[in-house]
């Protein structure tokens, strides 16, 4: 069997959807392997969404997500995406 892994970084401004990933986490349905509050340099945020770079958006998320303190987590499965229906 092979674990998938996903990361979800998330601001604080949406703390009600940090709560409904917590809540999936335990229930089983979206296992989180680590969680931390942190705070994502600018150019720590660029390397996260490197993929975007380029992109209309990239700045303006970059900015965003480098702005205040967010919630990032590890969301593993085995052998099927992370977050998927049980």
């Amino acid at each position: 069997m092979f674990h998938i892994m996903s990361y979800l970084l998330i601001t604080l401004s949406l703390s009600s959807f940090v709560h409904h990933v917590i809540v999936l986490s335990i229930s089983g349905h979206c296992p989180c392997s680590k969680m931390k509050m942190c705070k994502l340099s600018l150019g720590e945020a660029q390397q996260f969404y490197a993929v975007h770079q380029g992109k209309p958006f990239y700045d303006k998320l970059t900015h965003f997500m480098s702005a205040g303190r967010i919630v990032a987590m590890e969301l593993v499965r085995d052998g099927k995406l992370a977050c998927s229906s049980p």
